[in-house]
């Protein structure tokens, strides 16, 4: 490791060598992985001197892991011949409002890139033009909206009714911070029997109610970001962001859900489980308003291929982040944006079918 950083986590304070290349013996270690720490390191690989993985495994404290794309492509299961649309998961998506119609297409083109079979959204009627004008592939439930173009609640039996055809809900993006929308929430987290990813709003709207969780009949992935996670636990943005793995660990643990802990390394979270993901991939140019919808989107899709909460959950981060490095390195960090990323994800996945 470069002299002057702590080997045990991501800090670095004095004076720091600024290495080109670190090579890491056997495993990667905290200050590999964490930033600012990381920033150090320059190009980093792991070098096999003969340890083996017995002792790593002892040596190692467990409370995180990270994964290589290798480890990643032997998630996937490889489509056979004899196959159908209905083979690969129907996804309702409960996104997207007048205001804010892009983040119900970004992830709906997540779903979509991501594999699932079928996608349905449901939106206010009065974003019908611009969600369905950029999204070709999904068929449409619009809804009545209020005035302002966002859910008004009052066809929220007909939205409810809608779950006895998903295979996997994900709901959230876009839909504002209305107490209709807030209802919705809270009925599909109540009444949904597939699995429900939650981004954006529909997480503002758990922290008024959080203990609706402990309510859900399916499993449940959340995918805050630092303010988001900040509004469920009642901690400052300061307190997650200085220790995310115990911030991500501890909800997930009790409010039994997949907690998908967003920003640099990424944490995935699983209850029952004393090991957490902390992801790899992915770049500062991916800090911009789309992404975490984009993100859902991709979780959803891989559910609907009936991937475990935890490995959707991984393998989403790993293969968003992915496409985000591709995105940047053609376009720049300043100029990559999220559809720009999504249309990366088919580079990715190929990767994994090779």
């Amino acid at each position: 490791m470069p002299s002057g950083i702590s080997g045990d986590s991501g800090e670095a304070g004095g004076t720091v060598i600024k290495a080109d290349f670190t090579a890491a013996v056997c495993a990667l270690k905290p200050c590999h992985v964490f930033y600012p720490a990381r920033e150090f390191c320059g190009r980093i690989e792991t070098v096999d001197i003969g340890i083996g993985e017995d002792i790593i495994e002892l040596a190692a404290n467990g409370d995180f892991y990270t994964l290589s794309f290798d480890e990643i492509k032997e998630k996937f299961n490889p489509r056979t011949s004899v196959s159908n649309k209905g083979d690969y998961g129907k996804v309702l998506e409960i996104c997207g409002s007048k205001q804010m119609p892009g983040a119900a297409v970004l992830c709906a083109k997540g779903v979509l890139r991501s594999g699932a079979g079928l996608l349905k959204i449901v939106f206010p009627e009065d974003a019908y033009s611009a969600i369905a004008s950029q999204v070709a592939e999904a068929t449409f439930y619009p809804v009545k909206g209020d005035k302002s173009g966002f859910f008004d609640g009052a066809d929220s039996d007909r939205i409810i009714k809608n779950l006895d055809w998903a295979d996997v809900v994900v709901i959230g993006c876009g839909i504002g911070t209305g107490e209709a929308a807030f209802g919705i929430v809270r009925e599909v987290i109540k009444n949904s029997s597939a699995p429900v990813v939650v981004d954006a709003d529909g997480i503002n709207a758990l922290a008024k109610n959080i203990d609706i969780l402990c309510e859900a009949k399916a499993p449940i992935v959340l995918t805050p970001h630092p303010g988001e996670m900040s509004r469920l636990t009642g901690k400052t943005v300061g307190e997650i962001q200085k220790n995310r793995i115990s911030a991500a660990k501890d909800f997930a643990e009790k409010y039994g859900v997949t907690v998908v802990l967003k920003g640099s390394n990424t944490v995935v979270a699983v209850p029952g489980e004393k090991s957490v993901f902390v992801n790899t991939t992915g770049n500062p140019g991916m800090a911009t308003g789309g992404s975490g919808d984009l993100l859902a989107g991709i979780t959803a899709g891989f559910l609907a291929q009936k991937m475990s909460c935890k490995d959707a959950a991984v393998c989403a981060v790993f293969v968003h982040g992915a496409a985000g490095d591709a995105a940047s390195a053609e376009l720049s960090r300043m100029a990559c944006l999220p559809g720009d990323v999504a249309e990366k994800l088919s580079e990715i996945l190929l990767e994994t079918e090779r």
